[in-house]
């Protein structure tokens, strides 16, 4: 991703920051909630990020993000997926994936530069030898899963700030294609399945996932035209990687093919690469395909989410009564008790969750329970133990109500009432 010096831009600006101040791990946000959406939008939370679903004009889907909604406009397809504008306006952008610079068309007077990238989840990883016997467990993100990392990655702030490029929508055209076409394995297709049920993964469709440019250099071409001698050069670009490596890693996160190529650098008006007050080249990390939490973040992330369940939980009945929700969440009252309703998109079901606290949703959708190993507690009913993802004891059960009740034995008192409705009972 480059810029000719010709092309030199301002220093980075808001298009390397987040627009909302950050949240813990595991709560839930209304970046939507008073937004205008259009007729057709549907609010939905998927892999820990908002997204509204917009069915397009050819039949498909786009799903945009709290920093995509702002440019619904630019982002309909006939402002940039236009067979003739693609075909003319598209650049392909160096790399082994299939990627493209496209500006869309002028739109209420402003045009915005996009980074249309085809997600390669499913497919062999292309690594050297070195890097493979390291990391031979390596697997391209799914699109969801990108964007979770991402937005995760956007708001850390354990070290120095990560810049990157907004993720801004997710697009499925509506064709199918064969399985040889996709260049898809079956197998890690479904160990993405049964990594994330959160969201449907097809495994004969394309997801195309749409960035905001940022504007700049990479960083081995911008180092190329503003350092003279080849080893001054080099030492400057180790410099930066390493710095950018640590920096990643100290927010808890690492990316496989780590390369100056996804680092990318400005240049200032005066023809000086810009630098911050230690002297260091200030940067925005982009391509995040490979991109992963490091294993002590990944238990941090676990009892972080488990913590903020128990403190969620004891304060469930707490939150008043005129809380306003994310949009893809209501609040009910059955019976006198309070719950909050919302699809559970994985299982295309419902849930209701007691109390008033929208963040216990996520905690109790099927897909964090549903699979994970459990112990049967009754021989004459559906009820079971679990340990749930996020580390939490619980235990769920089929409701019975509407069957017939069992023959009772002989010369014993009362009924067997029904269980209430299908329910999944917290243990802590």
């Amino acid at each position: 991703m480059s810029l000719t010096r010709d092309d030199r831009p301002e220093p980075f600006g808001t298009e390397g920051r987040g627009e909302a101040a950050p949240r813990a791990a595991g709560e839930s946000s209304s970046h939507f909630q008073g937004r205008y959406l259009p007729p057709n939008a549907t609010p939905m939370r998927l892999l820990g990020v908002d997204y509204v679903h917009v069915p397009t004009a050819n039949g498909g889907d786009l799903y945009l993000t709290r920093f995509g909604l702002p440019f619904l406009e630019h982002l309909r397809l006939e402002n940039w997926r236009e067979d003739l504008w693609f075909e003319k306006k598209r650049e392909r952008l160096p790399g082994t994936s299939t990627v493209y610079r496209i500006p869309t068309k002028v739109v209420n007077g402003r045009s915005i530069d996009l980074v249309v990238k085809y997600c390669r989840v499913g497919e062999d990883v292309p690594l050297d030898t070195f890097t493979f016997e390291r990391f031979s467990h390596a697997e391209f993100n799914s699109p969801y899963e990108e964007f979770s990392l991402v937005m995760e990655l956007r708001e850390r702030k354990v070290a120095e700030r990560i810049l990157t490029h907004h993720p801004l929508a997710i697009y499925l055209p509506p064709e199918r294609l064969e399985l040889w076409q996709t260049g898809r394995s079956t197998h890690r297709i479904e160990h993405k399945k049964a990594k994330f049920r959160d969201v449907e993964l097809d495994i004969c469709r394309h997801y195309i996932l749409i960035y905001r440019w940022v504007k700049g250099e990479s960083a081995d071409a911008a180092l190329q035209a503003a350092i003279p001698g080849a080893d001054k050069r080099a030492e400057e670009l180790k410099r930066l990687t390493l710095k950018a490596k640590d920096e990643l890693a100290h927010n808890g996160f690492m990316v496989v093919d780590h390369k100056p190529a996804h680092l990318i650098v400005r240049w200032r008006r005066d023809g000086v690469l810009l630098k911050n007050r230690a002297g260091d080249f200030i940067y925005a990390l982009v391509d995040f395909e490979l991109l992963q939490r490091t294993p002590q973040h990944e238990q941090e992330m676990q009892s972080s989410r488990r913590a903020l369940y128990l403190r969620h939980q004891r304060d469930r009945f707490a939150k008043p009564t005129g809380l306003q929700f994310p949009a893809h969440l209501k609040p009910m009252r059955i019976h006198g008790v309070d719950y909050v309703w919302g699809h559970a998109d994985s299982t295309h079901g419902r849930l209701w969750v007691v109390g008033r606290e929208p963040d216990l949703f996520d905690y109790f959708m099927p897909e964090r329970w549903r699979r994970t190993p459990g112990k049967r507690l009754s021989g004459t009913n559906e009820s079971y133990y679990t340990l749930t993802k996020d580390r939490i004891n619980l235990v769920w059960k089929l409701s019975r109500v509407g069957e017939p009740r069992a023959a009772e034995p002989a010369g014993r008192r009362g009924s067997i009432a029904a269980p209430p409705a299908t329910t999944a009972r917290s243990r802590r």
